[in-house]
């Protein structure tokens, strides 16, 4: 419908003509409009069952439609015209007939964190950044929600912040989610655990970052973990399941005979296996102190030398587990006395990093 009458354009000599059928062009227009709002204030009045309280522009809340007892959203309030509340949810507008404002107890009776499925999307992301799918039993989870999920057969839950959904909110996997673990490589081990245990290892009592596989009592290979970094050793048949293990957990690189593992140089000939431990120790952190502080052997440390000090015993900590046990009395020594040390054990700490 349009305000100008393109038929009288250079058609008639007659002004008044054409300015009396524009008036009365409009007229029936604004008639129409009129009548046409009217219509749908009365479908909406006989439609929508009138709400009681009175929304503000962006509350959530969950709704029912005429007919149905089931709850939908959460949505968001656009607008409320009278009694009458609009909400969005989704991509679509909606008049719901019966609403709810979402309050902290709403939440906590709706929500459920019982996850029943979990996959990881890509082990070649670096751990901070990895993304796992999980599927959730209800439809209320919402991006950066923090909750719990565990693997199926295990005891042991695991926090994660949700990303947003992995598939159609209609589709088939509309319970599923990208999550982000709290603690990255706290799961990265508990994929791995899972996937050896599935192929038939079984976990030490010991180390629970060693697993064995063994056949009719016999030994067939170990396999231990440190954070992403993989040793090996067995017959064939446990060459095989690595094999399996390689292309769920992709590596970026792999080493035989003589290789670097850890801080350990491992070579392997006729003789043994011989770890050498020599590079991690000549790469300790070897401090410097001014001889006049040297002298206030006494005095409590700065916070820069404690942070120094704290940065000590860890490395010391690390080459004792490894090569050098006879320092371990001087190192227990030393890590009682992180929250008082003196300018004295900062020394005692420099002296064994050189020994």
């Amino acid at each position: 419908m349009q305000a100008e009458l393109p038929a009288l354009e250079g058609t008639t000599s007659s002004e008044a003509f054409a300015e009396h059928l524009n008036t009365l062009h409009e007229t029936r227009k604004a008639y129409i409009q009129t009548e046409a709002d009217e219509r749908i204030r009365r479908a909406l009045r006989s439609k929508v069952r009138a709400a009681e309280q009175v929304y503000e522009n962006g509350d959530m809340v969950f709704y029912k439609r005429e007919g149905t007892e089931r709850w939908l959203g959460p949505g968001k309030v656009v607008f409320q015209m009278e009694k009458v509340v609009f909400v969005r949810h989704g991509g679509k507008l909606t008049e719901p007939n019966i609403a709810q404002k979402i309050t902290e107890p709403n939440i906590a009776r709706k929500k459920s964190l019982d996850i029943i499925a979990e996959t990881i999307t890509s082990t070649q992301e670096h751990l901070s950044n990895e993304a796992t799918i999980v599927s959730h039993n209800v439809n209320l989870t919402q991006k950066d929600d923090n909750i719990r999920y565990n693997l199926p057969g295990s005891d042991e839950w695991i926090s994660v912040s949700v990303l947003g959904r992995a598939g159609k909110a209609t589709g088939g996997n509309k319970t599923w989610y990208n999550v982000k673990d709290h603690d990255g490589a706290r799961q990265f081990y508990i994929s791995v655990k899972y996937e050896l245990i599935n192929l038939g290892c079984r976990q030490s009592k010991l180390d629970p970052a060693m697993f064995i596989l063994t056949v009719k009592g016999s030994v067939q290979g170990i396999f231990c973990c440190h954070v992403d970094s993989f040793l090996h050793a067995g017959n064939e048949e446990f060459e095989k399941l690595m094999e399996k293990l390689r292309k769920r957990f992709i590596a970026g690189k792999i080493e035989e005979v003589d290789f670097r593992y850890i801080g350990f140089m491992i070579k392997q000939n006729n003789e043994g296996i011989q770890p050498d431990h020599s590079i991690y120790m000549e790469k300790l952190d070897h401090q410097h102190i001014e001889p006049q502080r040297a002298f206030q052997k006494f005095k409590q440390l700065t916070q820069k030398e404690q942070t120094d000090y704290r940065r000590m015993v860890g490395q010391l900590n690390w080459a004792v587990q490894g090569s050098r046990p006879d320092l371990a009395f001087d190192l227990v020594d030393l890590s009682t006395k992180l929250k008082s040390a003196l300018v004295f054990d900062l020394l005692q700490a420099f002296s064994f990093s050189h020994h």
